[in-house]
This record gives C-alpha cells, sequence and structure tokens, in this order.
C-alpha cells in the first residue's frame, strides 16, 4: 500500500472538523484534476473567529460547525457541458455560465464530493448545486466570524471583483 497520499486524490475523512479545509495560503497545486460533463471543481475557504470586533471568543466546536455548514469557495475547473442544459437558457435563449474560474461561489452544506488533492482541499459539485455567485465572499460576516480570504485571492481571482473594480 502506498503511504504517499500527499499525491493522490481521496476522500476527506474529515467532514465536519476545519481541519479538512486548506489554509488559503497554500497555493494550488499545478495540473488540477479536470471535472468532466456537468461537474466543477471548488477550492472552500474556512471560517475564523472576528474576535477584534466583537470582543467574544467561540468555542472550537462552533467553529467546527461553521466549516460545516458554511460552504463558500473558489470555482478553479469548470467541465466543458456546465450549464449547456436547455433549462440554463436565458430569454433570448442564449446559454450564460452561472460562474467562472475564479468566482466565489455559494452551495448547500450537504452536496458534493469533498477530495484531497496533492494535500489540498476541494470539493466537486455538479453545476447545478451552485445557488449563488458572490462579488463579496465576506457578504455573510455577522461580526463573530469571516471567511479566511485574503485580499490578494479577491484581487487575483474573483471575475467579479475585477470587473467592479474597473
Amino acid at each position: 500500500m502506498n503511504n504517499n497520499l500527499n499525491n493522490s486524490y481521496q476522500a476527506s475523512s474529515k467532514k465536519s472538523k476545519n481541519g479538512w479545509i486548506t489554509a488559503p495560503e497554500v497555493a494550488d497545486p499545478d495540473n488540477l484534476p479536470e471535472p468532466l460533463g456537468y461537474c466543477l471543481l471548488v477550492r472552500p475557504y474556512p471560517i475564523i473567529q472576528n474576535s477584534e470586533k466583537t470582543g467574544l471568543l467561540m468555542p472550537d466546536t462552533e467553529i467546527d460547525f461553521l466549516n460545516h455548514v458554511t460552504n463558500i469557495g473558489r470555482v478553479v475547473a469548470v467541465g466543458s457541458a456546465c450549464w449547456n442544459r436547455p433549462e440554463h437558457r436565458d430569454a433570448e435563449g442564449e446559454y450564460n455560465p452561472w460562474a467562472e474560474i475564479g468566482d466565489f461561489v455559494s452551495f448547500p452544506k450537504n452536496v458534493g464530493a469533498r477530495r484531497k488533492f496533492k494535500g489540498v482541499s476541494y470539493v466537486l459539485l455538479v453545476d447545478d448545486e451552485i445557488v449563488e455567485r458572490l462579488p463579496d465572499p465576506q457578504v455573510f460576516d455577522d461580526g463573530f466570524y469571516t471567511l479566511n480570504i485574503p485580499k490578494e485571492h479577491m484581487e487575483k481571482y474573483n471575475t467579479i471583483y475585477k470587473k467592479e473594480d474597473k
């Protein structure tokens, strides 16, 4: 049996713990898996405590819970058939992608397959499992927690952020 699991593409065994989400400082590895058909690959971002704003400390179990139910990530790869079904046409009959590579998106908690690729966490989703495209992923900041998304990631990846900046 191969003990080097850092180079494998496997299901994560940590579903509800903060530890399964890779820190944003870790770069995406080269040669990401290519999602096929209607699938896309999303890199989730972890929740961090925002005690500076409130002065309150949340227990680790609460942060673990928030990381399990708050699913916001960045699209890193899109399958060739995403958003190409008849129900994805707009009023003029054109196909418009719901998200592009680099966009931050939200998806329900119990969808997708959680994976690790070369030690970095990803979620493999079907295109219809994306429920929101977020110009600012911090939209859900309630003062107690925030997403750990560095500003340079917003500037480098988020296509909506780039469009609004112009």
